[in-house]
């Protein structure tokens, strides 16, 4: 993905007022941008960080099976020591 879209992205999901559900729908059409989300888990900022964690979560209600290729990635979350980043996934 490039880094414009990347970009672009993350600029919808920090927003705080945000419709995740509709950027989850988005993402599903383009399902490589499923890296994007999982990447913006790992940054600073907490707007960026938790915007990603909910349209992954919405993305799970909206369009599940998406997710599927991305399974052990979401399995290993659930060891991590941080349970802010546990309970995000």
């Amino acid at each position: 993905m490039s880094e414009a879209v990347r970009t672009k992205l993350w600029a919808r999901v920090a927003r705080k007022n945000s419709n995740r559900e509709r950027i989850a729908k988005d993402v599903a059409r383009s399902p490589e941008q499923i890296d994007d989300l999982l990447a913006g888990l790992a940054e600073e900022k907490p707007e960026l960080k938790y915007g990603c964690s909910r349209v992954l979560r919405a993305l799970a209600d909206v369009e599940p099976e998406v997710l599927y290729p991305w399974f052990e990635v979401f399995a290993k979350q659930l060891e991590h020591a941080n349970n802010k980043s546990r309970l995000g996934t």
